[in-house]
């Protein structure tokens, strides 16, 4: 089975309910947002989930570095 944008957002959606959210795509690279002390927890489920199969990752950013991160929202993990 081919690993589909699709398919990590049900993967996480199934892990961590509405704790991440606001998912999109662009330039074919998924994003999504979650609370700012649940990312290791979403990084540390990628790495060890073995239908996914993420053993590095390319960007983990806070890409909102104004008031959404002073407010504890995190701008997500950019997975490529």
């Amino acid at each position: 089975m081919a690993l589909t944008n699709e398919y990590i957002q049900e993967q996480l959606t199934a892990k961590f309910g509405e704790q991440v959210y606001a998912f999109s795509t662009a330039n074919g690279m998924l994003s999504f947002e979650s609370a700012k002390d649940l990312n290791l927890k979403v990084m540390q489920f990628l790495y060890d989930e073995p239908s996914l199969g993420f053993t590095f990752f390319n960007g983990f950013m806070c890409g909102k570095l104004s008031r959404q991160c002073r407010r504890g929202i995190s701008g997500g993990i950019s997975l490529t």
